[in-house]
C-alpha cells in the first residue's frame, strides 16, 4: 500500500477496500473485521444523509 493510498483513505478521499484491509491490520494491529465494519457504518451514513434525494416508487404486490 502507498503513502498515497493510505492518505487518501485516511482524509476521507478514498474508501477503504477490503483488500487494504488486511494491510493495514498487519502494519498498525487493527482488526481488518474492525476496519470493514466502520467503513460499512460510515458509508450507510453518508448513503442516509442522501436518502431524500433518492426516489423510488412503492412496490405494490
Amino acid at each position: 500500500m502507498t503513502r498515497a493510498a493510505l492518505s487518501a483513505v485516511l482524509i476521507e478521499r478514498a474508501a477503504l477496500s477490503p483488500e487494504m484491509a488486511p494491510r493495514i491490520e498487519k502494519a498498525f494491529g487493527v482488526s481488518m473485521d474492525a476496519l470493514m465494519r466502520m467503513q460499512n457504518s460510515y458509508d450507510i451514513a453518508q448513503t442516509r444523509m442522501r436518502a431524500h434525494e433518492i426516489e423510488v416508487a412503492l412496490f405494490e404486490s
